[in-house]
C-alpha cells in the first residue's frame, strides 16, 4: 500500500480533428522507464502540473486569494510558456492546493519540455514543493526521499528531454 509512480514515453498520439474533445478519454499506454516509491514531493509537483493542464482556461474563484496570486491576478487559469512564470505558477498552486486531489489517482499527465526543465531545476536546488498530505505517500520522510531520489530524478529529466527531442511524448502516472 502506498504511493507508486512511473514515467516514460510513447509515440505521439493522434490529435482529434477540429479540436473536438472526445467524449470517452482513451487510456494511454506508455513505455515505463522510471519508477518511484513514496516520493511525495515529486508527486506533489506532478499533481499540480496535472491540475493546471486539466483546468487550463477555467475561471479562478474570486475568494481564492492564494490561487489568484499564483495566476498573477488573472480571472482564468492559463499555463505560461516562459519557464520562470510557469515555475512561479506551479510553486504557488502547489502551496494553495496543499492537499491530495483524489481525481489524480491513476491519471496520466503529459509533460512538455518546459515542465521537465522546471522539475529539473527544482530537483537540482532541492526545492521540490513540500507535501503536507497523502495517507501512505511517505510524506513523513519526504526530505530523505528527495535526497535519495535526486540522481534518479535528474536522470529522468535528462532522458525525458531526449525523448521529446526525438518527437516522443513524455508521461507520468501514479496510484495509491
Amino acid at each position: 500500500m502506498g504511493l507508486d509512480m512511473v514515467a516514460g514515453w510513447t509515440e505521439p498520439q493522434p490529435k482529434t480533428e477540429g479540436n473536438v474533445v472526445p467524449i470517452k478519454k482513451e487510456p494511454i499506454e506508455f513505455n515505463r522507464e522510471f519508477d518511484w516509491r513514496k516520493h511525495s514531493r515529486l508527486h506533489n509537483l506532478m499533481q499540480t502540473i496535472w491540475f493546471c493542464k486539466t483546468h487550463e482556461g477555467t475561471p479562478v474563484p474570486a475568494d481564492e486569494e492564494q490561487v489568484r496570486d499564483a495566476v498573477k491576478g488573472n480571472d482564468k487559469l492559463y499555463i505560461p510558456e516562459e519557464q520562470e512564470d510557469r515555475a512561479f505558477l506551479y510553486r504557488g498552486l502547489t502551496a494553495s492546493i496543499s492537499t491530495v486531489i483524489p481525481e489524480f489517482n491513476c491519471e496520466n499527465v503529459q509533460l512538455d519540455k518546459t515542465d521537465i526543465e522546471i522539475i529539473r531545476d527544482f530537483v537540482e536546488k532541492g526545492e521540490l514543493p513540500f507535501c503536507s498530505d497523502g495517507m501512505f505517500w511517505g510524506h513523513q520522510f519526504q526530505e530523505k526521499q528527495m535526497k535519495e531520489y535526486k540522481d534518479q530524478d535528474l536522470e529522468f529529466c535528462a532522458k525525458a528531454i531526449e525523448w521529446i527531442q526525438e518527437g516522443k511524448e513524455v508521461y507520468y502516472s501514479s496510484w495509491w
